[in-house]
């Protein structure tokens, strides 16, 4: 086919005039050489059919029936090449793996922390403690929620000024005996293994 042949058919299709004839001869020519069908791509990518004609239905059928004819060629060549990995998602997840990390080593030295000036006692509050040792003499102790504890000659018990609000617990080393305030909300928790 003549290059002055080919232009004036690609004109003719694109503005929608081209005859059954043109078109079969337009797609012959496009199948049997690679260089026309680059030559039908250029045209068609410069060409404005709003400078030409105003759009057409049919217009737009015989381009999508060409598209459909050639692109079937470029998606097996396409399948062929490597598959391209978004690395965007890769480093965006990366980031945010590592926000969460500092999150939870911030959440488990706050929890440490928060524990290690407890002196590992849950519920036992910031309240000073104190000790009280009977060394020659049986003693009587009252505690802060009314609880008596009568403590025996060489032993020593431990509680807080203030019991916490979960718990009420003290430390006994020895002999003792206790008439706790019944509390079913705050537990009584005596610790005798010191």
């Amino acid at each position: 086919m003549e290059n002055k042949r080919f232009e004036h058919i690609i004109t003719r299709y694109l503005k929608g005039k081209a005859t059954p004839e043109e078109e079969a001869e337009l797609l012959q020519a496009i199948h049997a050489s690679k260089e026309w069908e680059a030559a039908f791509r250029k045209r068609t990518a410069e060409w404005n059919p709003l400078e030409e004609t105003e759009a057409d239905p049919e217009t737009d059928r015989k381009w999508n029936r060409i598209a459909s004819i050639i692109t079937p060629s470029e998606s097996q060549s396409q399948t062929e090449e490597a598959p391209v990995i978004s690395l965007v998602s890769t480093s965006s997840r990366r980031i945010w793996f590592s926000i969460a990390a500092v999150v939870l080593l911030l959440l488990v030295s706050g929890v440490t922390v928060y524990f290690l000036n407890q002196g590992g006692k849950a519920g036992t509050g910031n309240a000073e403690w104190q000790t009280i040792i009977a060394a020659q003499e049986d003693r009587s102790i009252l505690l802060p929620d009314g609880s008596s504890v009568y403590l025996r000659e060489n032993s020593e018990l431990s509680y807080p000024e203030v019991f916490a609000s979960s718990v009420r617990e003290v430390k006994i080393k020895g002999e003792a005996f206790f008439e706790v305030t019944p509390n079913s909300e705050q537990p009584f928790i005596v610790d005798a293994s010191g």
